[in-house]
């Protein structure tokens, strides 16, 4: 009988500590509060960058064409500027904006912004992908992160994370970006070799935002980058010689992207010359070559602007 009391009273126990009126609720507020009160927490964030945010924007879901530097700045009339590296020099591209609830918090551009709908479309001027997919980019982000240090977005389409940090106040968009060119200029596609000390450890060639390192059976590596103020940044670190490398830094005088020991060195067999041609059209802000192949485009189309080929004789 003891036994049988002992364990009416543990019941009886666990019955008030259920009932207690002072027992705290995990969830205080409804699902729809919780969302409402995130949406207000990222719109603040994003419009809390005074300058704007720099983007790393990763089209294709296998980033075949490699990674994008965007200026990006939220007004408070529900207005974004947009600029990006693949398009020539102007004022940024301005469209409407929203942060929304959709399978989590969204951040869309749901309005037509040249730029980012250029990597979305299923046919872009440029031809660039398959017809009926194009570069098969994103404009509609799923907020994984947004502290007013890093954003970390996800495409809806393609899954990508792709990053967005503060720029500073005292760096002007048309400066920032126009470094960000004369680095992908100078280091327009070659051939390089990825040299660790003074060994060559691969070959490499560039197609489009991305180098195809080609080892040493054969096989081959797609390692797709953003170009940045200082050199380049892969979407992923990746191990080269032993080492996890993710930035590189371009030197012009060595014609190189370096990260201590580990080097990607270009190297070009012939002379160069350039051709400048007035278009009536939308029209590449400049391009270059994929050696041994083909002629392939660089940067950008641009409104009425100039067409600029760098033509490199090749002797094999």
């Amino acid at each position: 009988m003891r036994k049988i009391y002992s364990i009416w009273f543990l019941l009886a126990l666990l019955a008030f500590a259920a009932c207690s009126p002072e027992e705290d609720d995990l969830f205080d507020k409804s699902a729809a509060e919780r969302i409402d009160e995130a949406i207000k927490q990222d719109l603040s964030v994003l419009r809390g960058a005074k300058n704007g945010w720099v983007m790393e924007y990763y089209p294709s879901p296998t980033k075949m064409y490699g990674g994008y530097t965007f200026l990006v700045s939220f007004g408070e009339d529900g207005k974004a500027n947009v600029m990006c590296d693949f398009f020539a020099d102007g004022e940024g591209v301005k469209s409407e904006y929203e942060v929304k609830q959709s399978a989590g918090v969204m951040l869309t551009f749901d309005t037509y912004n040249e730029i980012f709908h250029f990597f979305s479309e299923p046919s872009n001027y440029l031809g660039i992908g398959e017809q009926g997919e194009g570069m098969e980019g994103d404009y509609e982000f799923l907020i994984l992160e947004c502290t007013p240090e890093k954003v970390v977005l996800k495409g809806k389409k393609t899954g990508n994370k792709m990053l967005m940090t503060p720029l500073p106040e005292n760096e002007e968009w048309a400066h920032y970006m126009g470094t960000v060119k004369q680095i992908a200029k100078e280091a327009y596609p070659a051939l390089y070799d990825v040299k660790v000390g003074e060994n060559v450890e691969y070959a490499v060639t560039q197609r489009y935002h991305k180098f195809v390192l080609v080892n040493k059976d054969g096989s081959e590596k797609d390692l797709p980058f953003v170009y940045t103020v200082e050199g380049i940044k892969f979407s992923e670190p990746v191990t080269i010689g032993g080492q996890d490398v993710q930035s590189l830094v371009w030197d012009s005088e060595t014609m190189a992207y370096a990260n201590n020991n580990i080097r990607i060195v270009s190297y070009i067999t012939g002379s160069c010359t350039q051709m400048d041609d007035s278009l009536c059209l939308r029209a590449l802000y400049t391009i270059c070559i994929y050696m041994r192949h083909n002629i392939m485009t660089y940067l950008a189309f641009s409104l009425f602007c100039h067409i600029i080929v760098n033509i490199v004789f090749v002797r094999f």
